[in-house]
């Protein structure tokens, strides 16, 4: 059953990205879990987890800011996630693990884009975009 949820969690990702211009659709902003309109958090609700928003926040902060690395922001995303994941109750501990790796591997795969332009608009590089 995850692995199904998986695929159709990284499959909505995928086309979404694929299908937005990110140039033109870009806004440098902090909207939390899912890109352009997919709601984690609902999804993850549906499933007895709790919310690993702020996580998603600091992680669009982090691709925002100058300077950083793809990875430092991956990384800081995944620990942040485990950490929101413990503090739950012990029954719904173990999804929020297995759905925060999840996330983890699909923004690690499918965030290069975005971090990309992130980080040309952060450090005034827009010239760079087109």
């Amino acid at each position: 059953m995850l692995t199904m949820k998986y695929l159709i969690l990284s499959s909505m990702i995928f086309i979404n990205t694929v299908l937005s211009n990110p140039i033109t659709n870009y806004t440098q902003s902090h909207r939390g879990c899912g890109p352009f309109g997919i709601d984690i958090d609902t999804l993850l609700a549906k499933e007895g987890v709790g919310s690993i928003t702020p996580c998603c926040v600091q992680h669009d902060q982090c691709y925002s800011t100058c300077g950083t690395t793809r990875d430092m922001c991956n990384n800081d995303f995944k620990n942040c996630t485990t950490t929101a994941c413990k503090t739950q109750q012990t029954s719904s501990s173990s999804k929020c693990l297995n759905y925060a790796n999840i996330l983890y591997r699909i923004t690690s795969v499918l965030g290069i884009p975005s971090f990309d332009i992130s980080q040309a608009v952060a450090c005034n590089q827009t010239s760079q975009l087109g």
